[in-house]
Parts: C-alpha cells; structure tokens; sequence
C-alpha cells in the first residue's frame, strides 16, 4: 500500500508540474498573441489612411508618397505585392520628375528586393537612390536637402548590410 501511495502522490506532482507548464505556455501564447494583434491593428490603419489618400490623389507627388509609404509597410509580410506598388510610385514619379519621391522608392524598392536575397538588383536600387541623394542635394529646396541627407544616411546603411550578408568586410 506504500508504494501504490508514493506511485500516486508521484503522479500528482507531475501532474500537477505540467498543469503548471500549461498555465505559462498560455500565458505566454496570450501574450504574444496581445503583441502581435496590437502590431497588426496600427499597420492596417495605415493601410486604410494611405488607400483613402490614393482614392482621392490623381497624377500627383502626394499619390508618389503614399505608394511609396504602402510599398514599405508591405514589405515584410508580401515583399512581391510591395514591388508592383513600388514600380508603380517610382514610374509615376519619374513621370512627375520628382526626384525625392523617385530616391525613396528605389531605396524602399531596393530593401524589398534585399529581403528576397537579391543583393546585386539591391544594390543597383540603392545606388541609384544615392545618385539622386546627390542630385536632390543641390536642390535650393531646405526640406528636399535635409530629407535627402537622412535619406542618404539610411541608403549607407543598407549597402553596409548588403556587404556584411556577402561577408565583403573590405567594402
């Protein structure tokens, strides 16, 4: 009878270790899930405000912006309809020749593409980002210059990430 009651009292601690462990892996679980929902929440509204701006924006810079902006929040979780919306904000700001909207995008084009491993075609988007960097630079425009200097310093960023993923630490 002794060691039928040492058996169940064992079982009773074990069971009572993996209620235990149940009870933080759904605390856990609830929590993530709290993160993640409020993340989402914030990135949807932004999602609504930009597509609210492109219904009523026609050939403009404002409608360049915000596929520029929706290009970066699609970025992470559907990289290639990112691409179509950033093709289509650098074609309209060629089109415009608004060279501040065209930089954004190719860098924003070019961070997509260096998410899917294409570190060349990403570098090719970034430099042609910084040349416009250049360009913007010796605009009369204070805004446009100080936008491109941060701009400028976010493209370096990039390309640094680019040579530290090949593992081209000479560049």
């Amino acid at each position: 009878a002794g060691a039928q009651w040492e058996k169940s009292s064992i079982y009773v601690k074990q069971s009572k270790k993996v209620k235990g462990r149940n009870k933080i892996f759904l605390c856990a679980l609830c929590a993530f899930l709290c993160v993640f929902a409020i993340k989402i929440h914030p990135q949807n509204k932004q999602i609504d405000s930009l597509t609210a701006i492109l219904k009523k924006e026609g050939q403009t810079r404002a409608r360049v912006d915000a596929l520029s902006e929706l290009a970066q929040i699609l970025t992470q979780n559907n990289p290639d309809t990112a691409l179509i919306v950033g093709h289509q904000a650098l074609a309209l700001s060629e089109t415009l020749n608004y060279k501040l909207g065209q930089a954004w995008t190719e860098f924003r084009i070019g961070q997509t593409i260096y998410l899917k491993r294409d570190y060349t075609t990403s570098m090719q988007y970034y430099n042609k980002a910084l040349s416009d960097c250049d360009y913007i630079s010796t605009s009369k425009k204070a805004s446009d210059t100080l936008s491109a200097k941060k701009l400028r310093g976010y493209i370096l960023n990039g390309i640094g990430i680019i040579y530290y993923a090949q593992a081209d630490y000479r560049s």
